[in-house]
């Protein structure tokens, strides 16, 4: 049975508050950062990496 506070044990609140911190960083979009999440403005994307630069011959 719940306690008064709705949870089942300390271990089943820190589930439900694992999961809303995940869908609240990583999946709802927040106006402030343009429509992004958080998780994708702190890790973004990866870029492909640039090809090397040829020396040039008076180099």
């Amino acid at each position: 049975m719940p306690n008064e506070t709705g949870f089942w044990s300390l271990g089943h609140a820190s589930e439900l508050l694992a999961e809303w911190r995940e869908n609240y960083n990583g999946r709802r979009p927040h106006m402030s950062l343009a429509g992004l999440t958080p998780k994708r403005v702190c890790n973004p994307v990866p870029t492909e990496p640039k090809p090397e630069r040829t020396p040039l011959i008076n180099e």
